[in-house]
């Protein structure tokens, strides 16, 4: 087990790199107020309303797979399953590579099921190297 405290670190855009462990720390949407709500003030009736909101459930880890701002391809912890990341609309994380690699020992399929209710990444934990990319 691990036994000192990690935390996670708000990442910017640019400083992605191939390699690193992420997090979705929040969702950004945009939308345009109903301009007929007499609540709004006149002046922000046509602006744009952005709202930032938390994850809908506990936050998945990713794998940065490439960069090409503001795009990312990542594969997520224990799915392996890919997506792409528009870091206009989510603020990002760096998550520590020994518990992202904790996660996914946990998540990694047993020996007596068929890894269909378990997923892993499509690497192993000893794959990955670190998480600089460099290996």
């Amino acid at each position: 087990m691990i036994d000192q405290l990690m935390t996670t670190q708000s990442v910017a855009p640019e400083d992605l790199r191939q390699g690193q462990f992420i997090a979705i720390l929040r969702t950004v949407q945009e939308f345009m107020p109903h301009t007929c709500d007499a609540e709004w003030p006149a002046s922000s009736r046509y602006d744009t309303v952005r709202v930032a909101m938390l994850p809908d459930s506990s936050p998945a880890i990713y794998r940065v797979e490439a960069v090409c701002l503001p795009f990312v391809l990542v594969e997520r912890c224990g799915s392996g399953r890919p997506r792409t990341l528009d870091t206009r609309r989510v603020h990002l994380a760096n998550v520590d590579e020994r518990f992202a690699k904790l996660v996914a020992e946990r998540y990694k399929p047993r020996d007596d099921d068929d890894g269909a209710s378990r997923p892993t990444f499509g690497h192993t934990p000893s794959q990955w190297g670190d998480a600089s990319g460099a290996d």
